[in-house]
């Protein structure tokens, strides 16, 4: 069993990635006291281990156009740690060529000689501190301008050796509700618990963060694909994301 007391479970969070929809519907599920859910830049926690563990990811191509479409409309964390001046000048909201300076911007470090293609970008090293096994890593709230290359090198490691199977289930943001039915499906059967179906289908409805910007695909050219498929190889060939946008 997990846990010292009876199942428990743990949902790690993974900002610009639907985790309040998610949430949302876990507690219309019935499940809100079963499960720990993590704050968005919080590390898995050793006891984790002991508890059925849900994870959150999102196509690369995706996670940009979202995070720099919710900056553009002024909102968010990530947006409130750009450079005010930088923010309104290169933050504009559904257009091309400011989207492609943004993601330039917000991948480089302090790092010396670094090869800005080679990463990992933003969303990569968001997923590789929830991962990481360890102390002594700053929280991303921001751009990677602050970061060392040591750290850097601490989260490529993360990458590079990570299991997916280290998490009992994922959620995709692209196919969020069936992957979200499905962890939640499998935690209570092994829990032996009750999961209310009816309330969590009531809840597909009304789910919030609907998005409003262009299509993701809008904002890629070849270029711009290639350059994500770069810095977030990793996530790419861990979740097998074939296309740089996903499908709708």
């Amino acid at each position: 069993t997990w846990g010292g007391k009876g199942y428990e479970a743990t949902y790690n969070r993974m900002p610009k990635s639907g985790s309040s929809s998610v949430m949302e519907l876990i507690r219309a599920a019935g499940l809100g006291n079963h499960f720990r859910i993590e704050g968005e830049f919080q590390q898995l926690l050793p006891s984790d281990s002991r508890r059925f563990t849900i994870g959150g990811v999102r196509n690369p191509c995706d996670y940009y156009a979202s995070l720099y479409s919710y900056g553009a409309d002024g909102k968010g964390m990530f947006h409130e740690h750009m450079p005010t001046s930088w923010a309104a000048k290169y933050c504009k909201r559904n257009d091309k060529a400011t989207f492609k300076k943004w993601l330039k911007y917000i991948t480089k470090s302090s790092a010396t000689n670094r090869n800005l293609a080679a990463g990992p970008g933003v969303e990569s090293v968001r997923f590789a501190r929830s991962h990481y096994k360890g102390s002594g890593v700053p929280k991303v709230y921001g751009p990677l301008t602050a970061l060392s290359g040591n750290v850097l090198r601490k989260f490529e490691s993360t990458l590079k050796n990570f299991r997916i199977s280290d998490v009992d289930c994922w959620i995709r943001t692209e196919s969020l509700v069936d992957d979200c039915r499905d962890c939640l499906a499998r935690y209570g059967k092994e829990a032996r618990i009750t999961v209310n179906w009816k309330g969590f289908n009531a809840a597909i409805a009304t789910r919030l963060n609907p998005s409003t910007h262009k299509p993701c695909a809008f904002f890629y050219d070849n270029a711009t694909e290639a350059f994500v498929r770069s810095i977030d190889k990793h996530l790419l060939s861990l979740f097998n994301y074939t296309s740089c946008c996903a499908a709708k």
